[in-house]
């Protein structure tokens, strides 16, 4: 504890390696989980987080089975901090609300006070600032009463985040001060570093640049000591903060790329798939985007290119070409049956979903419960069997002269938006080069501008041109310039920008964008060239369309089965289609994978709560069945498709969470995640009608790629002549996108 606590993380392991050993020769005894405790807190603040969640779960699966009831809230408050490290909040709340109530059943306000704080962090984290301070204050309250010095500590040290956050600037210095002196006197090096990062922002925001450097330069001090990757990237990031404010460009970028090679590294420790990869990058965008802000003071908008690039659908790139065997070909027996059984739990609350049985807030809750406790399983399978982890990308970033190279012709042109908290930006590269434009206009004044669009297309409201007119003045019209003449526009949108139909902007009144020119989008350019190359290795698939219409049980969509009948009858003879009881989950899942051309005609419901969760709706299950009928964006992420387009005509199946750094995470991100390079989905709730004429508008004019026109111009193709219809609306033809490769 000793080693522990100075900071020696090395020396502190070693010893916990000696005393597991020795229980492990003599038996456990009372000393269950004890060692592998603190072997896993101690790589945890290494920021292995794997190896850390490897021995939590083991100490927690002792002290379950040996009904150790303090240790098992312990536990329970351990694992926390791993989830929270990673970004998992929904699980690390949920094992903290399970510790909390055992520490008050036994009466235990030492570990009450530890977890409640540990509750406060990961509310804060979350976007919950009322609870966060609750949780904290109590924390606090207790601490005080038990005179726990770590405790007071760690209770301050946040509650001088949340103040910060909030803009309270006194009130911050007075509980981050109290905090560090607490710190200081019980010698506890491992939180002081963190303490002191906090303390350089403030004094950063408060114009005291000097103070703020010098608390920066104490934290990376404390980082090299003991190992603390988590501290050694955050004081990177506020002292490049500082030095840019000090007028210190050189030594600004210096600090930077140091925050963004120490979250290189630190990424690749990340315990789980694909899913905790992007969340965990989610919220360490900050360096990434400091330092394109610099390159543009320079001058060098081809280097902010880089570093935009650099900050995008990282988890998302990581997979491609290097996915690994199903998780099911690792498992030992003991596994399978326990992920049998998570997987039964999952089915069974969501058929009790599907009819209602009972009150629909307790089976929310019951959903909820059901879904973190399979997740967390799924995480502790990757950390228990590293050749399942996703590893680093071996494909370089791409520059800008790279992303020339993916144009395919000299009137083509790459939209790239970087959406920081304050600014957008629009990197514009043709056969001309690479320029950026900057708008004064924040994320949420856009989110909120975005949102207003979509509702008015939704209703078919007058306004809907001069909203058109206004997004295409701010967004596009400053850089036209530097894309006239493009037929075709490549964009990868960032932030609330994928929830815009670019499509129906409109340069002049009554003139949509899409009559200049054919639109596709991707997460990210070095994605879309990551993809292209696998494609290109891909051997290809020897059947044509697999199409799913009608599924029985469900609500019926107007004209679906005819739909998906006309779109195979184009692919025939190596087509098969699915209606009825045969649209199944089951038959879905074994038939998908040796298809060229995916295609849907059925419900699709997006989950805002959980965009993982979304779902297509396919035939009702049938007695016996081991699967619901909805196959969900995470089951989709576990199948190895071989699927050069996947259609999903129904609705909102281009939506999903817009993490920072990784794009649009729900169906469409999972049809990536498995294989299929691009997908061709909406954005909203659409209409039957028009869209079935749309799918088979496109179909006929691709014909999957056999009639010589690329993807995206097929899909122009379709939107046009549904424009050009007496009485057509924008809401009828533009909530289809096509997301990925679309030549």
């Amino acid at each position: 504890m000793a080693n522990y606590q100075l900071g020696d993380l090395q020396q502190a392991i070693a010893t916990s390696r000696e005393v597991l050993a020795t229980w492990e020769r003599i038996g456990f005894g009372d000393k269950a989980g004890v060692a592998e405790t603190s072997l896993g807190i101690e790589y945890l603040e290494l920021g292995n987080y794997r190896i850390a969640l490897q021995f939590l779960g083991k100490a927690l699966a002792v002290r379950i089975r040996l009904k150790y009831t303090f240790a098992v809230a312990e536990s329970w408050n351990n694992l926390a901090l791993v989830y929270r490290a990673q970004g998992a909040y929904e699980q690390a709340e949920a094992a903290l609300h399970k510790s909390i109530e055992l520490t008050r059943k036994l009466a235990n306000a030492d570990l009450e006070s530890e977890s409640l704080a540990n509750l406060g962090e990961v509310q804060m984290l979350a976007g919950k600032p009322a609870l966060a301070a609750q949780s904290l204050l109590e924390s606090l309250h207790i601490a005080e009463k038990l005179d726990g010095k770590l405790k007071i500590a760690f209770a301050a040290y946040n509650l001088g985040r949340l103040e910060l956050s909030r803009g309270r600037l006194e009130q911050s210095a007075a509980y981050l001060k109290r905090s560090l002196a607490v710190e200081e006197q019980i010698h506890d090096r491992l939180e002081e570093g963190q303490t002191l990062v906090s303390l350089s922002d403030l004094e950063r925001t408060r114009g005291n640049l000097e103070s703020s450097r010098n608390f920066a330069m104490r934290a990376l001090r404390f980082a090299d000591q003991t190992g603390q990757t988590e501290v050694q990237w955050t004081a990177f990031t506020a002292l490049g903060r500082v030095e840019k404010a000090l007028g210190h460009p050189d030594e600004a970028r210096k600090a930077l790329d140091s925050a963004i090679d120490a979250l290189e590294d630190l990424r690749t420790r990340v315990a789980g798939g694909a899913r905790e990869q992007a969340v965990f990058f989610s919220s360490r965008t900050e360096p990434y985007q400091e330092r394109m802000t610099l390159a543009l003071q320079d001058g060098h908008a081809g280097e902010a290119f880089h570093y935009s690039e650099r900050a995008r659908a990282r988890a998302l790139l990581d997979t491609i070409d290097r996915r690994h065997d199903p998780l099911s070909k690792s498992m030992t027996t003991e596994e399978r049956a326990e992920e049998k059984r998570l997987r039964v739990a999952l089915t069974a609350v969501n058929l009790q979903m599907q009819s209602a049985q009972l009150d629909t807030e307790v089976l929310r809750k019951r959903q909820d419960q059901a879904r973190l406790a399979y997740q967390a399983f799924e995480t502790a399978l990757y950390s228990a069997h590293p050749q399942l982890r996703v590893g680093r990308a071996e494909s370089p970033i791409v520059s800008a002269k790279e992303a020339q190279a993916l144009l395919p012709g000299p009137n083509t042109a790459l939209l790239e938006f970087a959406v920081t908290p304050a600014h957008t930006r629009l990197f514009v590269i043709s056969a001309a080069g690479v320029r950026c434009f900057t708008t004064d206009i924040s994320q949420d004044t856009l989110r909120r501008r975005v949102e207003r669009f979509r509702s008015e297309l939704a209703h078919r409201d007058l306004r809907v041109d001069e909203a058109a007119g206004q997004l295409y003045a701010l967004l596009l019209a400053p850089a036209r310039a530097a894309f006239e003449g493009a037929s075709e526009l490549i964009i990868a949108p960032d932030g609330p920008l994928w929830g815009l139909p670019f499509q129906a902007l409109e340069p002049k009144r009554g003139h949509f964008l899409i009559e200049d020119c054919s639109i596709s989008y991707v997460p990210s350019f070095t994605v879309l060239r990551a993809e292209m190359q696998a494609a290109a290795r891909r051997r290809p698939a020897a059947d044509s369309l697999l199409a799913f219409g009608n599924p029985a049980g469900r609500t019926a969509l107007p004209d679906a089965l005819r739909q998906v009948e006309a779109v195979a009858a184009l692919y025939q003879p190596s087509s098969r289609t699915y209606t009825g009881t045969d649209a199944s989950e089951e038959r879905w899942k074994k038939e998908a994978p040796p298809y060229r051309i995916l295609h849907f005609a059925t419900h699709a419901v997006f989950d805002d709560r959980s965009p993982l969760y979304s779902h297509i709706a396919l035939a009702e299950p049938q007695p016996g069945s081991t699967e619901d009928g909805l196959l969900e964006a995470w089951e989709i992420m576990q199948l190895d498709l071989n699927a050069q387009l996947s259609v999903l005509s129904a609705c909102e199946t281009a939506r999903g969470a817009a993490v920072p750094g990784e794009g649009l995470v729900g169906l469409t991100w999972a049809l990536f995640v498995a294989g299929s390079p691009s997908a061709l989905v909406s954005q909203w709730k659409v209409d039957a009608a028009p869209s079935g004429e749309l799918m088979l508008l496109f179909h006929r004019t691709w014909r999957g790629g056999d009639a010589g026109i690329t993807k995206t111009r097929a899909m122009r193709q379709a939107q046009l002549a549904m424009l050009r219809k007496p009485d057509s609306h924008p809401f009828d033809w533009a909530g289809f996108i096509l997301v990925g490769d679309g030549q």
